[in-house]
Protein backbone atom coordinates (compact mmCIF):
# COMPACT_ATOMS: atom_id res chain seq x y z
CA UNK A 1 0.00 0.00 0.00
CA UNK A 2 1.47 3.20 -0.81
CA UNK A 3 0.99 6.04 1.93
CA UNK A 4 4.69 7.60 1.89
CA UNK A 5 3.35 11.17 2.40
CA UNK A 6 3.95 14.13 -0.05
CA UNK A 7 4.01 17.82 1.32
CA UNK A 8 0.32 18.28 0.74
CA UNK A 9 -0.68 15.15 2.91
CA UNK A 10 1.91 16.32 5.73
CA UNK A 11 0.20 20.02 5.96
CA UNK A 12 -2.84 18.54 6.07
CA UNK A 13 -1.88 16.26 8.87
CA UNK A 14 -0.54 18.94 10.84
CA UNK A 15 -3.29 21.88 9.88
CA UNK A 16 -6.52 19.89 9.87
CA UNK A 17 -5.56 16.59 12.09
CA UNK A 18 -6.62 13.72 9.56
CA UNK A 19 -4.75 12.14 6.64
CA UNK A 20 -6.75 9.86 4.11
CA UNK A 21 -4.97 7.23 2.83
CA UNK A 22 -5.36 4.34 0.14
CA UNK A 23 -7.56 1.55 1.10
CA UNK A 24 -5.56 -1.60 0.31
CA UNK A 25 -8.24 -4.15 -0.88
CA UNK A 26 -6.79 -7.08 1.33
CA UNK A 27 -6.95 -5.18 4.18
CA UNK A 28 -10.66 -3.97 3.86
CA UNK A 29 -11.53 -7.81 2.93
CA UNK A 30 -9.81 -8.48 6.67
CA UNK A 31 -11.88 -5.98 8.45
CA UNK A 32 -14.93 -6.93 6.71
CA UNK A 33 -14.52 -10.67 7.43
CA UNK A 34 -14.10 -9.37 11.36
CA UNK A 35 -16.66 -6.84 11.36
CA UNK A 36 -19.06 -9.45 10.40
CA UNK A 37 -17.54 -11.56 13.04
CA UNK A 38 -18.10 -8.84 15.41
CA UNK A 39 -21.33 -8.51 14.40
CA UNK A 40 -22.97 -12.19 14.87
CA UNK A 41 -20.62 -11.95 18.83
CA UNK A 42 -23.49 -9.42 19.49
CA UNK A 43 -26.19 -10.75 18.28
CA UNK A 44 -25.80 -13.52 21.81
CA UNK A 45 -27.56 -12.44 24.62
CA UNK A 46 -26.37 -10.06 26.97
CA UNK A 47 -25.70 -12.43 29.95
CA UNK A 48 -23.24 -14.55 27.59
CA UNK A 49 -21.53 -11.61 26.05
CA UNK A 50 -20.14 -10.50 29.57
CA UNK A 51 -18.91 -13.55 30.02
CA UNK A 52 -15.89 -12.44 27.70
CA UNK A 53 -14.66 -10.17 30.61
CA UNK A 54 -12.88 -6.90 30.27
CA UNK A 55 -9.43 -6.77 31.90
CA UNK A 56 -8.43 -3.28 32.82
CA UNK A 57 -5.40 -1.50 31.78
CA UNK A 58 -4.05 1.42 34.32
CA UNK A 59 -2.58 3.98 31.60
CA UNK A 60 -4.35 2.82 28.51
CA UNK A 61 -7.48 0.46 27.63
CA UNK A 62 -7.41 -2.94 28.57
CA UNK A 63 -8.51 -6.57 26.65
CA UNK A 64 -12.15 -8.12 26.27
CA UNK A 65 -15.47 -7.17 25.99
CA UNK A 66 -17.47 -4.25 27.50
CA UNK A 67 -21.41 -3.66 28.06
CA UNK A 68 -22.21 -0.04 28.89
CA UNK A 69 -25.73 0.79 29.41
CA UNK A 70 -27.29 3.52 31.81
CA UNK A 71 -25.00 6.08 33.43
CA UNK A 72 -22.48 6.04 31.29
CA UNK A 73 -21.64 8.72 28.43
CA UNK A 74 -21.93 6.23 25.35
CA UNK A 75 -24.25 3.42 25.49
CA UNK A 76 -22.33 0.82 23.53
CA UNK A 77 -20.53 -2.26 23.46
CA UNK A 78 -17.44 -2.94 22.47
CA UNK A 79 -14.12 -5.52 22.06
CA UNK A 80 -10.41 -4.63 22.35
CA UNK A 81 -7.86 -7.19 21.15
CA UNK A 82 -4.15 -7.17 20.91
CA UNK A 83 -1.98 -10.04 19.73
CA UNK A 84 -0.13 -10.43 22.47
CA UNK A 85 -2.85 -11.76 24.97
CA UNK A 86 -4.31 -13.65 22.03
CA UNK A 87 -4.57 -16.83 23.73
CA UNK A 88 -6.49 -15.39 26.49
CA UNK A 89 -8.81 -13.94 24.88
CA UNK A 90 -9.40 -16.66 22.76
CA UNK A 91 -10.16 -18.37 26.56
CA UNK A 92 -12.30 -16.12 27.95
CA UNK A 93 -14.50 -15.38 24.32
CA UNK A 94 -15.44 -19.01 24.55
CA UNK A 95 -16.94 -18.32 27.83
CA UNK A 96 -19.50 -16.73 25.83
CA UNK A 97 -19.97 -19.12 22.73
CA UNK A 98 -17.16 -21.74 22.18
CA UNK A 99 -17.87 -20.83 18.29
CA UNK A 100 -18.51 -17.21 17.93
CA UNK A 101 -16.31 -15.91 20.41
CA UNK A 102 -13.00 -17.76 19.05
CA UNK A 103 -14.26 -16.94 15.61
CA UNK A 104 -14.21 -13.15 16.52
CA UNK A 105 -11.48 -12.87 17.69
CA UNK A 106 -9.19 -14.97 15.22
CA UNK A 107 -10.80 -12.53 12.39
CA UNK A 108 -10.23 -9.67 14.28
CA UNK A 109 -6.40 -10.34 15.45
CA UNK A 110 -6.02 -11.16 11.48
CA UNK A 111 -6.39 -7.24 10.90
CA UNK A 112 -3.03 -6.67 13.22
CA UNK A 113 -0.57 -8.10 10.01
CA UNK A 114 -2.66 -6.74 7.40
CA UNK A 115 -2.41 -3.31 8.47
CA UNK A 116 1.45 -3.16 9.25
CA UNK A 117 2.78 -2.45 6.16
CA UNK A 118 0.90 0.83 6.01
CA UNK A 119 1.74 1.82 9.43
CA UNK A 120 5.17 1.19 8.80
CA UNK A 121 5.21 3.46 6.08
CA UNK A 122 3.34 6.03 7.75
CA UNK A 123 5.25 6.00 10.99
CA UNK A 124 8.41 6.23 8.35
CA UNK A 125 7.01 9.73 6.71
CA UNK A 126 6.12 10.90 10.19
CA UNK A 127 9.80 10.36 11.60
CA UNK A 128 10.98 11.82 8.63
CA UNK A 129 8.85 14.76 7.87
CA UNK A 130 8.98 15.97 11.65
CA UNK A 131 12.33 14.61 12.85
CA UNK A 132 10.63 12.28 15.43
CA UNK A 133 14.43 10.06 15.27
CA UNK A 134 13.07 6.58 16.01
CA UNK A 135 9.54 6.72 15.83
CA UNK A 136 9.14 3.89 12.93
CA UNK A 137 11.28 1.57 15.51
CA UNK A 138 9.48 2.14 18.24
CA UNK A 139 5.90 2.25 16.92
CA UNK A 140 6.68 -1.21 14.83
CA UNK A 141 8.28 -2.79 18.25
CA UNK A 142 4.49 -2.10 20.04
CA UNK A 143 2.52 -3.89 17.06
CA UNK A 144 2.28 -7.36 19.41
CA UNK A 145 0.05 -4.62 21.64
CA UNK A 146 -1.72 -2.29 18.96
CA UNK A 147 -4.92 -2.36 20.20
CA UNK A 148 -8.35 -2.96 17.99
CA UNK A 149 -11.42 -2.23 19.48
CA UNK A 150 -14.66 -3.39 17.73
CA UNK A 151 -17.98 -0.92 18.44
CA UNK A 152 -21.73 -1.27 18.59
CA UNK A 153 -23.45 1.62 19.44
CA UNK A 154 -27.28 1.49 20.37
CA UNK A 155 -30.26 2.68 18.53
CA UNK A 156 -33.11 4.25 20.68
CA UNK A 157 -31.74 7.91 20.20
CA UNK A 158 -32.69 10.91 18.57
CA UNK A 159 -31.61 12.31 15.09
CA UNK A 160 -28.33 14.78 16.43
CA UNK A 161 -27.99 13.31 19.76
CA UNK A 162 -24.01 12.72 20.59
CA UNK A 163 -24.15 8.80 20.65
CA UNK A 164 -20.01 9.56 21.07
CA UNK A 165 -18.95 12.29 23.13
CA UNK A 166 -16.32 14.81 22.16
CA UNK A 167 -13.37 12.91 22.86
CA UNK A 168 -9.58 12.98 21.71
CA UNK A 169 -7.46 10.00 21.86
CA UNK A 170 -4.75 9.37 24.55
CA UNK A 171 -3.09 6.50 22.73
CA UNK A 172 -0.39 7.84 19.46
CA UNK A 173 -2.48 7.80 16.68
CA UNK A 174 -5.73 5.90 15.26
CA UNK A 175 -6.62 4.20 12.34
CA UNK A 176 -10.21 4.14 11.57
CA UNK A 177 -10.57 0.48 9.87
CA UNK A 178 -15.02 0.49 9.35
CA UNK A 179 -18.44 2.66 9.93
CA UNK A 180 -21.45 0.99 9.34
CA UNK A 181 -23.53 4.27 8.97
CA UNK A 182 -21.51 8.05 8.55
CA UNK A 183 -21.43 10.18 11.57
CA UNK A 184 -17.80 10.71 12.83
CA UNK A 185 -17.22 14.82 13.46
CA UNK A 186 -13.99 16.01 14.30
CA UNK A 187 -13.60 19.97 15.73
CA UNK A 188 -11.19 21.96 13.42
CA UNK A 189 -8.40 23.38 14.80
CA UNK A 190 -8.55 26.93 14.09
CA UNK A 191 -12.20 27.93 14.50
CA UNK A 192 -13.29 25.11 16.88
CA UNK A 193 -15.76 24.12 14.20
CA UNK A 194 -17.52 20.71 14.35
CA UNK A 195 -17.25 19.16 10.71
CA UNK A 196 -18.11 15.78 9.23
CA UNK A 197 -15.26 13.22 9.11
CA UNK A 198 -16.37 10.58 6.32
CA UNK A 199 -14.80 7.30 5.26
CA UNK A 200 -15.55 4.86 1.96
CA UNK A 201 -14.48 1.86 0.77
CA UNK A 202 -12.04 2.67 -0.58
CA UNK A 203 -9.71 5.45 1.48
CA UNK A 204 -9.67 5.25 5.49
CA UNK A 205 -8.30 8.56 7.74
CA UNK A 206 -5.56 8.38 10.13
CA UNK A 207 -5.74 11.04 12.70
CA UNK A 208 -3.31 11.95 15.15
CA UNK A 209 -3.70 10.98 19.73
CA UNK A 210 -2.73 12.77 22.55
CA UNK A 211 1.06 10.83 22.16
CA UNK A 212 1.89 11.53 19.29
CA UNK A 213 1.33 15.48 19.91
CA UNK A 214 3.49 15.02 22.93
CA UNK A 215 6.13 12.91 20.84
CA UNK A 216 6.01 15.55 18.33
CA UNK A 217 6.50 18.48 20.50
CA UNK A 218 3.28 19.84 19.22
CA UNK A 219 3.91 19.61 15.47
CA UNK A 220 1.01 17.57 15.41
CA UNK A 221 -2.23 17.91 17.61
CA UNK A 222 -4.59 15.26 18.76
CA UNK A 223 -7.95 15.68 17.28
CA UNK A 224 -11.17 16.07 19.08
CA UNK A 225 -13.97 13.88 17.47
CA UNK A 226 -17.38 12.69 18.22
CA UNK A 227 -20.06 10.67 16.76
CA UNK A 228 -23.50 12.22 16.15
CA UNK A 229 -26.86 10.18 15.31
CA UNK A 230 -28.41 10.17 12.07
CA UNK A 231 -32.22 9.89 11.03
CA UNK A 232 -30.94 6.09 10.26
CA UNK A 233 -28.51 5.43 13.49
CA UNK A 234 -30.60 7.32 15.75
CA UNK A 235 -33.21 4.00 15.47
CA UNK A 236 -30.61 1.22 14.00
CA UNK A 237 -27.39 2.12 15.91
CA UNK A 238 -23.92 1.53 14.18
CA UNK A 239 -21.14 -0.74 14.09
CA UNK A 240 -17.74 0.67 13.43
CA UNK A 241 -13.32 -0.64 14.06
CA UNK A 242 -10.71 1.45 14.99
CA UNK A 243 -7.06 0.44 15.79
CA UNK A 244 -5.40 2.61 18.66
CA UNK A 245 -1.23 2.88 18.01
CA UNK A 246 1.02 3.47 20.78
CA UNK A 247 4.50 2.97 20.79
CA UNK A 248 7.87 2.26 22.35
CA UNK A 249 8.83 5.40 24.97
CA UNK A 250 5.48 6.83 25.14
CA UNK A 251 4.39 9.50 27.67
CA UNK A 252 1.33 9.12 29.03
CA UNK A 253 -1.11 11.39 30.06
CA UNK A 254 -1.14 12.08 34.06
CA UNK A 255 -4.79 10.84 34.83
CA UNK A 256 -3.91 10.70 38.83
CA UNK A 257 -3.00 14.58 38.92
CA UNK A 258 -5.37 15.97 36.42
CA UNK A 259 -7.97 14.03 36.40
CA UNK A 260 -10.00 12.48 33.41
CA UNK A 261 -9.64 14.21 29.79
CA UNK A 262 -13.44 14.19 29.65
CA UNK A 263 -13.25 16.93 32.09
CA UNK A 264 -11.28 19.78 30.31
CA UNK A 265 -13.26 21.09 27.23
CA UNK A 266 -12.91 19.64 23.92
CA UNK A 267 -9.71 21.09 22.75
CA UNK A 268 -8.53 22.76 25.58
CA UNK A 269 -5.03 21.74 24.02
CA UNK A 270 -4.88 23.13 20.97
CA UNK A 271 -2.48 25.52 20.07
CA UNK A 272 -0.77 24.82 23.30
CA UNK A 273 2.91 24.94 23.68
CA UNK A 274 4.50 21.88 24.19
CA UNK A 275 6.85 23.11 27.92
CA UNK A 276 3.30 23.16 29.13
CA UNK A 277 1.54 20.53 26.92
CA UNK A 278 4.16 18.10 28.31
CA UNK A 279 3.80 19.30 31.91
CA UNK A 280 0.46 16.58 31.85
CA UNK A 281 2.57 13.60 30.76
CA UNK A 282 4.16 10.94 32.98
CA UNK A 283 6.39 7.98 31.45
Amino acid sequence: METAMHQNAAKELATQGRLYVKYDPSLRKGVEEAMKAWEAFTMLPSEKKVLFSYTADAKTSGNGYELKLEGSLDRKEDCHLRVNVRDELLVEAAKADPVLGPAFVEAALKVNGLMSSMIRDFARSIEAEYSIVGFEEDVMAYQPRWLLRFLHYFGDRHPGDEIAAPHQDKGGFTLHLYESHPGVEYLTYDTKEWKALPLSHDQTVIIPGMGLQNRSKCQLQALVHRVIATEETASTGRYSAVCFFNFDHARFFDKTRFGPQQAYAPGFFYGMPFEEFDQYFID
